[in-house]
């Protein structure tokens, strides 16, 4: 038969072993740190959301004043205008440039443009300027990868 000390010593040991040593105090700090470090990255997720949607009404008001017909040159990176930036409803070979306007190019779909929408290639595109809606689509003279 096993001694009350000893019981006793096995439970002080299994309580001490649970709370890693550290007195309440401790683990309510820990708690509340947690708490606040999430909180401050979904505040940083807030913001970083605001800043996004920010630069692309300064993008869309840009896009809206380019000239109908216009000829423009631009630079920017190759992706899908449905798949990778959201901006149609099919699938589109599309330019996003460093300000975040993003360009539909007029392209069919066997061009290796196109095919190749999910590359993230960079390119130059020089090309006239058409309104579709909310999209401006650039109908290439020339395209460079770089």
């Amino acid at each position: 038969m096993k001694s009350p000390v000893f019981i006793l010593f096995a439970v002080l040991f299994a309580f001490s072993a649970c709370s890693g040593g550290a007195s309440s105090d401790q683990n309510s700090q820990s708690a509340e740190s947690a708490v606040h470090d999430t909180s401050a990255e979904q505040g940083n997720s807030t913001a970083k959301s605001a800043i996004d949607e920010a630069k692309a009404a300064v993008a869309r008001t840009e896009q809206a004043q380019l000239p109908e017909g216009g000829e423009i040159t631009i630079t920017g990176i190759l992706g899908c205008g449905h798949c990778t930036y959201h901006v149609t409803d099919t699938c589109k070979a599309a330019v996003r440039t460093a300000d975040g306007s993003v360009f539909i190019l007029d392209v069919a779909q066997d061009s290796p443009w196109f095919q190749n929408r999910y590359s993230g290639a960079r390119l130059e595109i020089t090309g006239k300027v058409h309104h579709d809606g909310k999209l401006v689509v650039l109908q290439s003279t020339s395209i460079t990868e770089l």
